[in-house]
């Protein structure tokens, strides 16, 4: 059965304006603590780095693949395009403890990778809190920090502060797991029974537009204040095998099958990019080179960023997007790695 995307509007989310000349460079970091350089106009890998190696306040990635320590190395990512300054969060105690863990934030300048400065969270961060663990610009270049409470970056200190403005659409309900609930009847729709009710998590939101997930079944872009309607690539996809394009006019779409009950998954050659307005697929590839990948990221450009073992790739879509936010929910495995698109 193929997937099915619908639209919707979405939550309000703080944004930074847009910038005329694409950036050039990519920055993506894994759960490891692995920063990789990508040069996405000759479409190739410059650098690679292990943050623990420019400081010892990053777990080493060793720690984390025999997990010495609970969960990632780094969480988050926030960059500041005019500071070029990239923020991130790491764990300062290796496991939780009953009274929980401890989190700092790191921020280096790019791109040298040198560390900037550091920030203690005050207090501890609860196990359960760990997912919702989030960095995150304002419009004037101030740093949010989201770990069971708002923090702000002043200075070198951090303090709380109150939530980020945001709107709920009408219709939904959030949920403290991240879930949407969405009562399809309040919109207009020509594809889906208006008495249907939907449970879906948050993956992206950029622009008007929201990316989510309805588990065991699709994906589901929600745009438009009045309209729910739904948009099949032509293949199945799974959880991470969907991304928002900065602005959210479009999606991308990788062919993914699940394999058995357990959430694997194997992808194929298969990419298509889709309207969000209409749902029509503007572009098709079906490359034998991409069977395998990992769907990572779409640049302002256009080039869309794969990563098959340790290896990227690299495919153009011949479309310009806004240099606008794809802001990645901190729930789910999406999350595990961040994209940062920098001019230098």
């Amino acid at each position: 059965m193929h997937a099915i995307w619908l639209m919707l509007p979405a939550v309000a989310f703080p944004q930074r304006g847009t910038e005329s000349a694409s950036p050039r460079y990519a920055y993506v970091t894994d759960c490891f603590g692995t920063l990789s350089k990508l040069d996405l106009v000759e479409g190739r890998m410059l650098s690679r780095v292990e943050l623990q190696r420019k400081t010892k306040l990053v777990p080493a990635s060793g720690d984390v693949s025999q997990s010495t320590i609970d969960g990632c190395a780094v969480y988050g990512g926030a960059y500041a395009r005019r500071t070029n300054l990239l923020y991130m969060l790491a764990p300062a105690t290796g496991s939780y403890q009953p009274s929980g863990r401890r989190f700092r934030l790191l921020w280096f300048h790019l791109p040298e990778v040198t560390l900037q400065g550091s920030a203690d969270l005050p207090g501890t961060v609860q196990e359960q809190d760990e997912p919702a663990l989030e960095v995150t610009m304002k419009e004037d270049d101030g740093v949010l920090v989201h770990a069971g409470q708002w923090l702000l970056l002043s200075g070198k200190q951090l303090a709380k502060t109150s939530a980020p403005a945001s709107t709920t659409p009408p219709h939904v309900q959030q949920q403290a797991d991240g879930f949407w609930q969405v009562d399809i009847s309040g919109y207009r729709t020509r594809s889906l029974k208006a008495s249907v009710s939907l449970t879906a998590e948050l993956l992206q939101q950029s622009g008007n537009t929201s990316l989510l997930w309805m588990p065991g079944k699709s994906a589901v872009v929600l745009s438009s204040p009045t309209t729910i309607e739904g948009i099949d690539p032509g293949f199945p996809t799974t959880e991470d095998s969907v991304q928002l394009t900065p602005g959210g006019k479009t999606v991308v779409a990788q062919e993914s099958n699940p394999v058995g009950s357990i959430g694997l998954h194997v992808t194929k050659s298969r990419l298509a990019l889709l309207s969000v307005e209409d749902g029509h697929v503007l572009r098709a590839w079906n490359q034998p080179g991409l069977a395998k990948s990992n769907l990572i990221a779409v640049s302002p450009g256009g080039i869309v960023i794969l990563l098959c073992h340790s290896h990227f790739l690299f495919v153009n879509s011949n479309q310009r997007f806004p240099d606008a936010p794809v802001r990645t929910s901190p729930y789910g495995e999406v999350a595990r790695m961040f994209t940062a698109f920098a001019d230098r």
